[in-house]
C-alpha cells in the first residue's frame, strides 16, 4: 500500500518479522493510508512504535502530511522550556 491508498479490514499493511516468525500486519477498519512512518525493510523496530498513519477521510491526509513522530507537538514544551 502507498500513502493515499484507500484501507479496507483485513487488507494487509505489511510484514513483521520476528526471530521466530513473519506475521501479516493487517488493517482493522475502513480508511485511508496517510502516512507511512516505518520504511519497508527498517530493521530492529522497537514494541509499541507508530508503524503507519490511517484516517478516516480522504481529506483528513493532508493534515498529517508534515507529522514527524520524532518532533515534539506544540502541547509538548520543550526541554528548559518556561511553564
Amino acid at each position: 500500500k502507498s500513502p493515499g491508498d484507500s484501507i479496507r479490514p483485513g487488507d494487509v499493511l505489511g510484514e513483521i518479522e520476528t526471530d521466530k516468525a513473519t506475521l501479516d500486519f493487517e488493517a482493522t477498519e475502513d480508511g485511508f493510508l496517510a502516512k507511512i512512518l516505518v520504511p519497508a525493510g527498517t530493521s530492529k523496530v522497537q514494541v509499541n512504535t507508530p508503524l503507519a498513519i490511517i484516517v478516516e477521510s480522504k481529506e483528513d491526509i493532508a493534515a498529517v502530511a508534515d507529522y514527524n513522530p520524532g518532533a515534539p507537538s506544540a502541547a509538548t514544551p520543550a526541554p528548559g522550556a518556561a511553564a
